[in-house]
This record gives C-alpha cells, structure tokens and sequence, in this order.
C-alpha cells in the first residue's frame, strides 16, 4: 500500500495483424477499476485520487512505460484491474479510444507506520459514558488498517480543557486485526476542548478531535 507496483505495467500498441505500431506517439492512463462479487464497478467508492498515482505514461514507438505507478489503497476482498487507454495525440481521454485492461492483482497493506484514530470519541456527561466511544488502528504510510494482533494501545488525556479531569474505563485495549476498539471511557469533570491521546510502545501516538464533557443530570444533594 506504500509502494510502486512491481513489476510496473508495459503497454503496447499493435495493429488488426498483431504487428507493433512502432510510429505510434500519445498518452496512456491507467484507471483502476475493481471487481467484488462478480461485479465489476469503478473504483471511485474505495479509490480517492490521493490513493493513485504515476497513472499517466508517455508512449513512444509504441510502447509506453509506467515508471512509478501507485495505488495506495489494499484491495480488502476486492481484486484490483487497471484500465489502460491510449489516446494518440488528442486533447481529452473519450470513450472510444483503444483500451485494454490488465490481470487482477491485489494490493496488501505495507509496513507499519503510525496510530489513527479511526473513529473519534465522542461527547459526554460528567462520569458517564462517552457518546461515542473511539477506536484506534495501526496503519501504513497510505493509512491502511495493518493486520497486526497484540499490540497495546493506551488512552489518556491530552488536552484537559482547562478542567483537572481523568479518564477512566476500558482505557488500555490489545489490537485486533490491527485495530483497538476502547469501551466504557468516561471523564469526570465537566469541560470544553478535551482530547484524548492514543498511544503505544511501537507506533507512536496519536490525538483525537477535541470533545466537550458537559455536567450530567443532578442525581444527589
């Protein structure tokens, strides 16, 4: 997910009679499609452009030669195509042009980098439950989930919002498939502009949006 496909694709123009057109001169894009249940649709669901890169080669005497063509995103039960399609000396891609598509391939998930919080926690009450409680994955340098198991994720707070609060709760959790889902975090006092940092021994630290802990319900005199 981090690397330059290997080996990078090789594209080549030839007539009706299988002979190289060796005078043919223009730009070829790649387009990543992806196939998942038998159906094949565009990729945009899963790709954003950040995820592809290197997609465009130049073709000379024929040939055109991908040097640094990228797609960061793993494929996750999903089997990746590219689309390649030649356009000879025209000012726009159209749909008419040659094209012809590759052999599957996946892409897996590359070393591991970093901690992301993958879902940011929510609001709560003073002692009660946050609304939304976070989870936290390992990822690679294109933010792909890494399948790592057993590796400890501890949560703190970061910013105290100007209130001496804590943070209680499930607040040290093992990865699972790369990913910690914390529970049952609450912070006591109420405040404005908390954060909770995520850490571990491996990976560094990550923080989460800022939350506010507002005051709970009276429940005593």
């Amino acid at each position: 997910g981090d690397t330059v496909l290997l080996p990078q694709p090789i594209v080549a123009a030839y007539d009706n009679a299988g002979n190289l057109v060796q005078d043919g001169i223009g730009l070829v894009l790649a387009n990543v499609t992806v196939k998942s249940l038998f159906v094949e649709t565009e990729a945009s669901f899963l790709l954003q452009s950040k995820d592809v890169s290197g997609a465009l080669a130049v073709m000379n005497n024929g040939t055109a030669h991908f040097s640094d063509l990228l797609v960061g995103r793993a494929s996750q039960n999903v089997s990746y195509f590219l689309i390649f399609s030649y356009k000879a000396n025209r000012t726009t891609f159209t749909p008419d042009m040659i094209s012809v598509q590759s052999a599957p391939f996946y892409v897996t998930w590359g070393l591991p980098r970093a901690l992301k919080v993958l879902i940011q926690p929510g609001v709560g009450s003073g002692g009660t439950q946050l609304s939304e409680q976070p989870v936290v994955g390992i990822v690679d340098k294109s933010d792909n989930v890494c399948l790592l198991n057993d590796e400890l994720i501890i949560a703190s707070i970061g910013n105290n919002g100007g209130i001496i609060g804590s943070l209680s709760g499930n607040t040290k959790v093992m990865t699972n498939s790369g990913i910690s889902a914390f529970s049952n975090l609450k912070i006591d006092f109420a405040g404005s502009g908390y954060s909770l940092i995520f850490s571990s021994d491996n990976y560094g630290s990550a923080e989460s949006a800022a939350l506010d802990i507002v005051v709970g319900q009276a429940c005593c005199l």
